[in-house]
């Protein structure tokens, strides 16, 4: 009797710890403690039910519009184990992104998150959205009607496309595609073998991956986005299976396109670095950051095409910010210099009249040959602007005479004539 009443206690005692253990937030997958990566030896995907994980309180989050967010960071959030909720201040969560406080820009406290638990309300995830060291586990609600997690990814139920993963990932069998950004900042991977049936590898997939060493590309991969292994600096041996008929490792340890000879990703440390221009930065073949004191030169901010190596570039648009000009007869625009349509002209009294009547504009015009009536005129006659100085002046009879009698000109009365001299016309 006694043993038995021990035995229940003892079983009542693991019943409540287990409770106890499950209502807290801890490491569901703990890390191996053998020395090996998660990344070689993962963990298998457990069962567990995520409703007995609390909700993690205090994440980053971003309105979307008057409804929705997006959750990107811990924020104040010091769990291990991070349960996103479905609602956070009344926004429903429908995005996700999921960053370390270093690449947010903050120097908060870094919890050592393991565990990533996503609701079932999440239908978007942003490329490069897991750059979390030490994240090994990511377990999407079931109930998620667009994704499913599989081997610590997140993968697209209908496409089968791997959307992310972490430092525990292991790719599943089925998956057809790897996304932009899927391992973006796994600094924790060391190899990894993309399985056969994988037909594409997107956009910087490996970004940042800087201990992974080696990694195997089989034959029915077909297409490999640009920037694929930037900054995997350590990645020295990477294996093209030989009935890939599309990419092929050179012997100066290149990823190239077999058709074209056009260099995907260099491994390893970069031999020869290729730029377009003295202006650019970025080397063509290994995507490494070069300082420059040389800038691109432009007309005026508006202009796409740098005047010393002539390479167009992405500037603000016009039509974002409209043109503007000097006047109405203006027809250049003062930001981007193009020119406008348009049947207004500057009105000048004369061709060499060099201020616009309807602007006020200067405006080069001919040098004048002045032209004078007689010696008595000082205001030229062709451009009618010109005065000039002489020390001839009109001659009259007496102070009523309005005729010069040097040039004939009618010049005015210096005295109105008597009442009785002026003569009415008839």
């Amino acid at each position: 009797m006694k043993t038995t009443r021990k035995s229940l206690t003892l079983v009542s005692l693991t019943v409540a710890l287990m409770l106890l253990l499950a209502s807290c937030n801890f490491n569901l997958f703990p890390a191996p403690t053998n020395g090996t990566t998660t990344a070689n030896n993962p963990p298998a995907d457990t069962p567990f039910d995520i409703s007995k994980i609390p909700e993690s309180q205090g994440l980053l989050y971003e309105a979307i519009d008057d409804t929705t967010c997006m959750v990107y960071g811990l924020d104040t959030c010091r769990d291990t184990v991070v349960r996103v909720p479905e609602v956070i201040d009344g926004y429903l969560v429908t995005e996700m992104g999921f960053a370390e406080p270093a690449f947010l820009g903050t120097s908060s406290v870094r919890p050592d998150v393991t565990t990533l638990i996503i609701p079932k309300t999440v239908t978007k995830f942003h490329a490069d959205c897991f750059a979390y060291e030490g994240l090994t586990n990511i377990v999407v609600d079931p109930e998620n009607p667009i994704y499913y997690s599989e081997g610590n990814c997140i993968i697209e139920k209908i496409s089968k496309k791997l959307v992310a993963g972490c430092d525990g990932s292991v790719i599943p069998k089925d998956v057809t595609s790897i996304g932009d950004g899927a391992f973006f900042y796994c600094t924790n991977l060391k190899s990894f073998t993309i399985p056969a049936g994988v037909r594409s590898i997107g956009y910087g997939a490996f970004y940042g991956c800087t201990n992974l060493t080696s990694l195997t590309i089989p034959a029915s991969v077909t297409s490999i986005g640009y920037g694929v292994f930037d900054g995997c600096d350590k990645l020295t041996n990477v294996t093209v299976d030989k009935n890939n008929s599309t990419y092929e490792i050179t012997e100066d340890n290149c990823l190239v396109e077999k058709a074209t000879g056009e260099v995907i990703a260099v491994l390893g440390a970069c031999a020869e670095h290729s730029y377009t221009s003295d202006c650019d930065r970025i080397c063509n073949r290994c995507g490494e950051h070069r300082t420059t004191n040389v800038e691109h030169e432009f007309d005026n901010i508006y202009d796409g095409e740098c005047n010393l190596c002539g390479e167009l570039v992405p500037v603000e648009s016009v039509e974002q910010t409209g043109h503007t000009f000097s006047s109405a007869c203006d027809m250049y625009c003062n930001r981007c210099g193009e020119q406008r349509a348009t049947n207004v002209q500057h009105e000048q009294d004369n061709i060499y009249d060099p201020d616009c009547n309807l602007c006020g504009e200067l405006i080069p015009v001919p040098v004048c040959e002045h032209s004078f009536s007689s010696d008595c005129d000082h205001l030229c006659n062709v451009c009618g602007r010109f005065y000039r100085e002489t020390d001839v002046l009109h001659q009259q009879d007496d102070e009523y005479d309005s005729e010069c009698n040097l040039c004939g000109e009618e010049v005015p009365y210096a005295k109105l004539p008597p009442d009785d001299e002026i003569i009415e016309p008839d």
